[in-house]
C-alpha cells in the first residue's frame, strides 16, 4: 500500500504502532535489545582505558542524554526551517489586505 499525502503516512505508522503493541504484553522487554544496542554504541565510543563499570555506564548515560538533546535541536530547527518556508510561501501567495480596502 503506498502512501500519498503526510496524514495517510502518519495513519499508516499509528496503524503500525498499535498492531505491534497490541501483541506485545511487556513493552520494556521487547525494547530492551533496542536499548542495550543504543548503549553499546555509546560504550564503544568511550575511552577503553576506563574499566570500572559503574564510571562506564555514568560516562553512558551523560553520552546518550547529550545525543538526545543533540537530535531534539536538530528536529526543532529543520521544523523551524520548514514553517519558515511555508510562511514565506505563502506570504508570497497571498493577496494584501491593502488590495482589499
Amino acid at each position: 500500500m503506498a502512501a500519498g499525502t503526510a496524514a495517510e503516512r502518519s495513519e499508516i505508522g499509528q496503524l503500525g504502532a498499535h498492531t505491534r503493541w497490541s501483541q506485545v504484553a511487556d513493552r520494556t522487554a521487547a525494547t530492551a535489545p533496542g536499548r542495550a544496542a543504543l548503549r553499546a554504541r555509546f560504550d564503544q565510543q568511550l575511552d577503553p582505558s576506563i574499566i570500572d563499570p559503574d564510571q562506564r555506564a555514568n560516562m553512558i548515560d551523560h553520552a546518550l542524554s547529550a545525543w538526545l538533546i543533540r537530535e531534539r535541536r536538530t528536529r526543532r530547527n529543520q521544523a523551524a526551517d520548514i514553517a519558515a518556508t511555508i510562511a514565506a510561501t505563502l506570504s508570497q501567495t497571498e493577496p494584501s489586505n491593502a488590495d482589499n480596502n
